[in-house]
């Protein structure tokens, strides 16, 4: 009888030791949480393409929201926040079960898409590893159902936290900037002189758009001269450059992984 309950229980051991090691048990990277990666670098970003905005305003525009494994949250390249550590991990691993879904940018069938829209990105880094997802028009197809409920549901998320930042954040602010000049064809009433302190952006664009990236004095320069559009509104100043000709140009602070 000893020797059966000594056999009985090896085998049952047998059992449990080969299950661990299945998978889709617990302890196996398909069941272990998404987790934050170490490091610095970007863990959530939300950003919008395209669009019906002018090319300046196209390649001026910001991340919405950038989520940083530190905890540092950046809205628009506006505001900043720090985000404790669980509700970052709470907020990676609810974002990586959203997306990772295969149909999770699914249009339905039969729903127009407005030509003008702006394509939605999300995307999430995790220790199971990371997901992008982009649908067009999401906003706008939302009272049409045009997505899935999951994709909605990473976007809320995604927004809620936005707005805690936009409205309760504190300014932010950086020592790299990027500069951006819109060629202006036509006659603007009292063109400001482009300031000789400031090298007018040379890398290319599309749109007739030329951009640079300033760091150190040559941002600071570009900070306390021109000005900023905020709301990406596109009422940028005209300049009138040593060349004669005309320009407008904006600026915003460049975020940490850019």
């Amino acid at each position: 009888m000893r020797r059966r309950i000594i056999l009985l229980g090896m085998a049952v051991a047998g059992i449990i030791a080969g299950c661990a090691q299945s998978g889709g048990t617990a302890g196996s990277p398909e069941t272990q949480a998404a987790a934050v990666p170490s490091g610095t670098g970007p863990v959530v970003s939300w950003s919008l393409t395209g669009g019906n905005l002018a090319a300046g305003q196209l390649a001026l525009r910001p991340p919405r929201l950038v989520v940083y494994a530190t905890g540092v949250v950046v809205a628009d390249a506006t505001y900043r926040s720090d985000l404790p550590s669980t509700d970052v991990a709470d907020l990676v691993s609810h974002l990586y079960g959203d997306l990772r879904t295969a149909d999770a940018t699914k249009r339905r069938d039969g729903v127009a898409v407005p030509e003008d829209a702006s394509t939605t990105t999300f995307s999430v880094h995790t220790t199971q590893g990371s997901v992008s997802a982009s649908a067009m028009a999401l906003d706008e197809l939302r009272q049409k159902s045009g997505y899935g409920t999951s994709l909605y549901d990473a976007r809320d998320r995604i927004d809620a936290l936005h707005e805690r930042v936009v409205s309760a954040g504190q300014p932010y602010t950086a020592d790299r900037i990027l500069l951006v000049a819109e060629s202006d064809l036509n006659d603007a009433p009292a063109p400001l002189p482009w300031p000789d302190s400031i090298t007018l952006p040379t890398r290319e664009a599309p749109g007739n758009v030329r951009i640079e990236d300033l760091d150190g004095q040559a941002a600071s320069k570009a900070v306390a001269l021109m000005t900023r559009d905020l709301d990406l509104n596109g009422a940028w100043p005209a300049y009138r450059t040593s060349a004669d000709t005309l320009v407008r140009a904006s600026w915003r602070y460049l975020l940490p992984d850019e």
